[in-house]
């Protein structure tokens, strides 16, 4: 069973690279730096290379460069899910391997953290599917994977590195520059939104086609022999990126069989200018911009965020700067780490949003705020009860008046306004106190777990949600005095009695959400009490004692106040989800 979200102690963040791959972690607690793994043979920016090793195994990164008789060597093997396969894909073998030796270095991590993993933000919904059921796979032995946006992180650890969430009033273009692909991502208001585009332009276009000078150029018996051979093909685009970034030499030590390739290519590389190679991609690069332009960045960008290995190209930043002149644009000192950084930050952010819904929770269903609730609603039902009990045995009563002497019902005020006229001041009172206690319990909350405090708790009116149960409850008891009303006189119509202007009836059941129960008004529910008996004092004065009695049996039954909990914890609930979402779609 995989690790609940809220157990996590540490986070680890595994930047699966088709050129190069990182992880990073740190403790979801605590409050030091995120930690980059060097491997023992000092890779920190693992070669995405995998070869077998019989009879031990599978090697990774330089080392399945370096050791001797090494099989099915590949490398450059992330690519877009084409569909569900049987077998592994060799990214996720490459992956397993990574993590494992990661673990070996650091047991006591593996059984208490969640694994982010990057997928490339231009990839559609249905490929980052597949690649997340694929990847699935590395959690068979209990451990949690979740599969995150490359870009998005990125840009979470840009904006973490300046010590607060991706601003919501501010539009950033992020720009990460992979080996095999380059992603465009735009957030607006805090929603990220990935651009459909760049899916075929990664650094590795480079590399492929300095390879294929390099295969003609270099051609001869011996270059030609080793570049038949397992894995040869994937050496020679190695050799390719290696000249690309200059640095050929960590090669030396590679497999004796490869050595033609790797001495062919540098004798070539001598003399080869590199410049249209880099031009070429620079014009395909500046195209892709100006299409995100045209056709998706319709508000240009306040700031730019360079990240991934080939944002250090010498071209980038002035090829940004062109086609979005106001721009900030910031590079990561370290692009190549930025992601796997980015996902630590990123996930650690996610844990502390589920901790925070899951303390938030408790507060709310807890038995103490549920106390204190059902304190308020008990006196708010009292405090309506005696009002209208008080006004429902007055000749002075304003309603009364109007309703005998034939005002019509429009001119009265509704049922549920005369109400809070004459308790809900009092009731508000106690409302704004209510909030007074829990908005520092829960920003306390928000604060433990690193998350804005801007929040304001909202207590629905208590009189609105007490009312509307109070107006139901009446219902019965008036029901059962009329009822009991017997031997009207003959003449009388079987409806109300005719009156000047139209009244409304006490209705069936009220309906009440956040809207005012409308036209049932006090005089209402005397003449829905007395039905057709001839009007007279007497019989106002009766109709005013059987309101009252109805009035002193209603209770307030343990479904009704159950009702108005709910109501009521929902009102306290939503602004703490809002919150939460608000994070959530900061970390997308």
């Amino acid at each position: 069973m995989a690790l609940p979200l809220v157990n996590a102690k540490y986070v680890v963040g595994l930047d699966l690279g088709d050129g190069e791959s990182t992880i990073a972690w740190r403790a979801v607690d605590g409050s030091g730096p995120v930690e980059v793994f060097r491997r023992r043979n000092g890779e920190v920016r693992v070669l995405s290379a995998l070869g077998t090793r019989p009879p031990t195994g599978r090697v990774i990164g330089v080392d399945a460069v370096a050791t001797p008789g090494v099989l099915h060597f590949s490398v450059s093997f992330k690519q877009r899910p084409p569909g569900k396969q049987v077998m592994s894909p060799p990214y996720v073998v490459f992956a397993r391997t990574l993590l494992n030796e990661f673990f070996a270095r650091h047991p006591a991590i593996r059984s208490e953290c969640v694994v982010y993993i990057g997928h490339p933000s231009g990839w559609p919904d249905h490929a980052v599917q597949l690649y997340r059921e694929h990847l699935d796979e590395l959690g068979d032995k209990g451990g949690r994977i979740e599969v995150v946006s490359e870009a998005h992180s990125a840009l979470v650890h840009a904006a973490d590195r300046s010590g607060r969430l991706p601003r919501h009033d501010r539009t950033v273009l992020v720009v990460d520059i992979g080996s095999s692909t380059t992603d465009l991502t735009v957030v607006a208001g805090g929603e990220p939104s990935n651009l459909p585009l760049g899916t075929d332009l990664g650094g590795a276009a480079i590399d492929r086609a300095i390879a294929a000078v390099l295969r003609v150029r270099a051609a001869g018996p011996e270059f030609d022999r080793a570049l038949a051979s397992d894995g040869g093909e994937d050496f020679l685009r190695l050799v390719a990126r290696r000249i690309k970034e200059g640095s050929p030499n960590d090669l030396f030590g590679c497999d004796p069989r490869w050595r033609p390739l790797l001495d062919g290519s540098l004798r070539v590389a001598r003399r080869l200018d590199l410049r249209p190679f880099l031009d070429e991609w620079a014009g395909r690069f500046r195209e892709l911009l100006w299409q995100a332009r045209q056709q998706y960045v319709h508000t240009p960008p306040d700031q730019i965020i360079l990240t991934g290995g080939g944002s250090r190209l010498p071209f980038v930043r002035s090829v940004c700067a062109a086609i979005f002149p106001k721009a900030r644009i910031d590079n990561d000192p370290e692009p190549q780490l930025s992601v796997a950084r980015g996902l630590v930050v990123n996930g650690r952010y996610r844990v502390r949003v589920a901790r925070f819904r899951s303390d938030v929770g408790a507060i709310v269903a807890g038995k103490e705020l549920a106390a204190t609730l059902e304190q308020e609603v008990d006196d708010a039902f009292e405090a309506i009860r005696a009002a209208l009990l008080a006004q429902a045995q007055t000749d002075r009563d304003v309603l009364v008046h109007a309703f005998l002497f034939g005002v019509s019902a429009e001119e009265l005020p509704s049922a549920a306004d005369y109400s809070r006229s004459l308790v809900g001041e009092h009731l508000e009172e106690r409302v704004r106190q209510v909030n007074r206690d829990l908005v520092p319990r829960f920003r306390e909350v928000c604060r433990r777990y690193g998350l804005p405090a801007d929040l304001e708790i909202e207590v629905p009116e208590l009189h609105d949600v007490v009312f509307a149960e109070f107006a139901e409850a009446v219902q019965a008891p008036l029901s059962k005095i009329r009822d009991q009303e017997s031997n009207p006189p003959a003449a009388a119509p079987s409806g109300p009695p005719p009156l000047r202007g139209p009244v409304v009836v006490f209705p069936n059941k009220f309906e009440r959400g956040v809207q005012h129960v409308q036209n049932a008004v006090v005089g209402a529910q005397i003449l829905g009490l007395i039905g057709g008996i001839v009007w007279d004092w007497n019989q106002g004065r009766k109709a005013r004692r059987d309101l009252r009695a109805a009035i002193l049996s209603v209770q307030l039954t343990p479904q009704s106040r159950q009702a108005i909990l709910a109501r009521v914890r929902t009102a306290v609930a939503k602004p703490l989800e809002d919150k939460a979402g608000e994070v959530e779609r900061a970390l997308a």
